[in-house]
Formats: structure tokens, sequence, C-alpha cells
């Protein structure tokens, strides 16, 4: 077996059924009747297509999204935040190593595809992208405006 199948095997091997997730429910959109896609329907679109990639979808306001990081990671001590919703704990000192125990990273994407659940992340937002990386945990602020059909 050569070093990629073994990769590949070990990647596989490792991934999350679907049973090993919590379904979390989008409230009901009223959909408006136009000839083109709603946002309602490209965010319940967009959050299907994250789920099959084992990708948690939660809908919150900005106002609440700290409070739901503190309730969802009590136990965490070590934070990168490139946004101003959740507070860092962990400054950058520069080396990417600097970043090798980070338990949550959390940054705010430009946009989302609701085609494939993608999100599109720009290095203006994230800061180090070794954080992005190295995290345990990585959060994504996705506003339901910046949702895009494909």
């Amino acid at each position: 077996m050569s070093a990629r199948d073994t990769i590949l095997a070990a990647v596989r091997a490792a991934r999350l059924s679907t049973g090993d997730r919590t379904d979390v429910a989008l409230p009901d959109f009223q959909l408006e009747s136009r000839t083109h896609e709603t946002s309602g329907n490209q965010i319940a679109r967009f959050a299907a297509a994250a789920r099959e990639t084992a990708v948690d979808v939660v809908e919150c306001t900005r106002a609440e999204l700290s409070s739901w990081v503190k309730h969802r990671f009590p136990d965490v001590r070590r934070v990168v935040s490139t946004t101003r919703d959740v507070p860092g704990t962990v400054a950058d000192q520069g080396a990417p190593a600097s970043f090798a125990d980070v338990e949550l990273f959390v940054c705010e994407s430009e946009f989302g595809v609701a085609e494939n659940g993608a999100a599109w992340l720009t290095a203006s937002r994230l800061g180090r992208r070794a954080a992005l990386f190295l995290a345990r945990d990585v959060l994504v602020v996705l506003s339901p405006g910046g949702i895009v059909g494909g």
C-alpha cells in the first residue's frame, strides 16, 4: 500500500457518521413566490449541504453569539477569535506554532454558497491561517444575507 493509500484510508476511517451529529433545526421560513430563489430557501439549502459534510449549522443573532459559545464550549480556555463578537484569549505571538494548542478558532466568512455548504474565508478576515488548521474546533460566523445560491 502506498503512502497516499494509507493516508486516504486513515481519513476515511476517521470520518464522522451521520449518527454522530446532532441535528439543529432551523426555523420555518416564509418563502416568497418569485421566480428566483428566496433567501430563506438559500439558508435551508446551505444548512442541508453543510450538514452533509458533518458541519453543525446553528442560527443565532450576533448578540447571542458569545453566550452560545460559552454554553456550547464551556471548558474551552484557549480561544483565537478574529471577530468582535467572541473574545479571544490567545494573543498572536507571530509564530504559527503558538496556535498548536488552540481549542477554538472563531472567524467570519465573507459569504456562503447554498449549493455546496461552503464558506468563503478570506485572508483579511482570518488573521493567521495557522489557527484555522491547528484549532481543535472551528466556528465560522456567517450572516444569512451573505449566502449566495451557487
